[in-house]
């Protein structure tokens, strides 16, 4: 069966009722990983179809599933930074948050969940928060060595925000 909705997704790659039937055979099966992959792949196609609401619906149905996995963390990751993304594109700051500060947890050297930190911090005007994200940013950046992305972080953090940064 997982062979012929395999192949039925090649031809139709689109089809969100096929992909899903495979991935409830995959979990049925205990093959997380898989089941994950295509989870992922719904929801984009669902993201491409227009159907946001029904891409995070899978994200968080993906969410629910990664803990069954070996690479948990890293599937998780990856999950939480696309709801990030979706969630900051419709101006949902609190619920962006929410998945970026859930990614600082399983990784607080995620430089790109704290870099958006650092942007919502202000856009929601917690200003603290802001600097102090940007502190750890930037020692992220130093431990590894990086210090033409410093001094890119800070030139830009002073170009956008020159009020916030000038203090």
């Amino acid at each position: 069966a997982i062979e012929i909705y395999e192949k039925t997704l090649r031809l139709a790659p689109m089809d969100t009722q096929v992909r899903a039937k495979l991935i409830d055979l995959l979990i049925t099966r205990g093959e997380a990983d898989q089941a994950l992959e295509q989870y992922l792949i719904l929801a984009d196609a669902y993201y491409q179809l227009a159907q946001v609401d029904h891409a995070l619906e899978k994200y968080s149905e993906a969410l629910k599933l990664a803990p069954s996995s070996a690479k948990e963390n890293v599937w998780k990751i990856d999950i939480l930074h696309r709801m990030g993304d979706i969630f900051n594109q419709r101006v949902d700051w609190d619920r962006s948050t929410q998945a970026y500060e859930s990614i600082v947890t399983i990784a607080p050297d995620d430089e790109r969940a704290q870099l958006a930190l650092v942007d919502l911090y202000f856009k929601k005007g917690e200003k603290d928060r802001a600097l102090m994200s940007l502190d750890t940013l930037l020692g992220l950046y130093q431990n590894a060595g990086k210090a033409q992305k410093i001094l890119e972080v800070l030139q830009d953090s002073v170009q956008t925000r020159p009020e916030e940064m000038g203090q």
